[in-house]
């Protein structure tokens, strides 16, 4: 079982990794983690540099998901 940890401060950004528990990971491709980000810790993401693993697509998608907006 995973530790549920809650952010004290959500104006900071932080992040938590995600799908590392033992009995689900046969169910996920080996390279495949989850994150649970606060907002400022988002708006850093999405200013990373395009060749990043968040420009590969991802954003795009995840726009195009919430209608074309981020936040």
């Amino acid at each position: 079982m995973e530790l549920v940890v809650t952010f004290a401060d959500l104006e900071r950004p932080q992040a938590v990794i995600g799908a590392t528990d033992m009995a689900m990971r046969d169910s996920l491709p080996p390279d495949l983690l989850a994150f649970t980000v606060t907002v400022p810790m988002f708006e850093r993401l999405c200013a990373l540099d395009p060749r990043s693993f968040l420009g590969r697509g991802f954003l795009d998608r995840l726009r195009r998901a919430r209608g074309g907006r981020l936040a």
